[in-house]
């Protein structure tokens, strides 16, 4: 059974509750934590039902990054938000140390900041939505009162947060829908309040075009896969030249692990969370994520991040399931004597995570 100070990894009580929560490291596609099902409230402790779920492998307590958000239901709606802040009340319960990233789309009023500053263990990393969709996209999003109400929410922050993070999650960004130059302003603008906006494009989802046609809503121009986030080029270049245009300092990063990295960053220079820049110079052949905009500070130690040392490496490894497994380290990576496939996308990024550098299988056994 593992455990780490007072935090039992293996026997961590999830709250219940009816939206599925995904504890995750904040990357779409990369789970590495648990699925909950919620079956209702019922039970005792004001109403919720507790019960015993274990953590996969791949989390490390204290290091490995959770992500609090859903698809389809926002974590601070009114009726789910109790839920929210009991989840980070049993990570504080269990003195885990873990990064927790919150991303939604519903504005904060000063009880939820001051709610939030009570979880001293974790780095709590707010990523506030704010993308210009139109009322036929988003219709309570795009109204004037609650648009009002998301501009209140950061001067609440400015003003009560001392421990909390925050910044701007611009996506999606869509052809059609939000690519007109005031729509970007009023993004852009909202961005620089927060000092970093995440831009991201539109991944197609199934129901899309019917969620459109009964709307009455336009479909996005240009076209959109199922695998990943699409941004199109021209929008894109837009938008560095309206910010430019307007004299804004925001720092654009087009990952959201570049984002992550830069809230944690305000507190103490660290290197990307997915070692996405040294990736990038492992694959010079392929479109490198990190757009370059960050301060040099910040794309030098992305570039070149502390090497782990040997003993925590080998920790890791036996934890995952890579037992006996030899590595070496250098300026390259974590290099891993085993076959390709026995380093699976959720080991490799799960490693990736815990000691925030590139991983790579040599396909030698030894």
């Amino acid at each position: 059974m593992a455990t780490c100070g007072n935090a039992n990894l293996e026997s961590l009580p999830w709250v219940q509750f009816r939206l599925r929560l995904l504890f995750s490291f904040a990357r779409a596609g990369f789970e590495y934590g648990v699925v909950l099902e919620g079956r209702g409230y019922q039970g005792h402790d004001r109403g919720r039902d507790y019960r015993y779920s274990s953590w996969s492998p791949t989390v490390f307590a204290h290091t490995t990054q959770l992500g609090m958000h859903t698809a389809t239901t926002d974590p601070f709606l009114p009726q789910v938000k109790e839920s929210t802040f009991d989840l980070l009340a049993l990570l504080e319960q269990r003195r885990l140390s873990n990064d927790v990233m919150i991303i939604t789309k519903y504005y904060l009023t000063r009880e939820d900041i001051e709610r939030l500053e009570t979880f001293r263990n974790s780095n709590i990393l707010l990523l506030l939505t704010f993308n210009s969709n139109p009322a036929e996209i988003e219709p309570t999003g795009a109204s004037r009162a609650f648009v009002q109400k998301r501009w209140d929410t950061l001067e609440l922050l400015n003003e009560h947060a001392r421990h909390t993070l925050w910044g701007h999650y611009y996506r999606p960004i869509a052809r059609g829908w939000n690519d007109s130059e005031e729509q970007i302003t009023q993004a852009l603008l909202y961005g620089e309040a927060t000092g970093v906006s995440v831009l991201g494009g539109l991944k197609y989802i199934d129901g899309l075009d019917k969620y459109l046609e009964a709307r009455d809503a336009p479909r996005p121009v240009g076209e959109y896969g199922t695998d990943t986030k699409t941004l199109d080029p021209q929008v894109l270049d837009r938008i560095f030249r309206i910010h430019e245009k307007l004299g804004l300092t925001s720092i654009l990063v087009g990952d959201q692990s570049c984002g992550l990295t830069v809230l944690l960053s305000r507190r103490k220079l660290t290197p990307n969370v997915e070692a996405l820049k040294m990736y990038d110079a492992a694959f010079p052949g392929r479109a490198a994520k990190c757009m370059g905009r960050c301060p040099q500070a910040q794309l030098e130690i992305c570039a070149r991040p502390p090497a782990p040392a040997r003993q925590n490496v080998r920790d890791a490894l036996d934890k995952i399931g890579l037992e006996g497994v030899g590595f070496s380290v250098d300026q390259r990576g974590l290099l891993l004597d085993t076959d390709p496939a026995h380093l699976t996308t959720s080991r490799r990024e799960a490693l990736a995570s815990r000691f925030r550098y590139a991983v790579f299988a040599t396909g030698n056994n030894r």
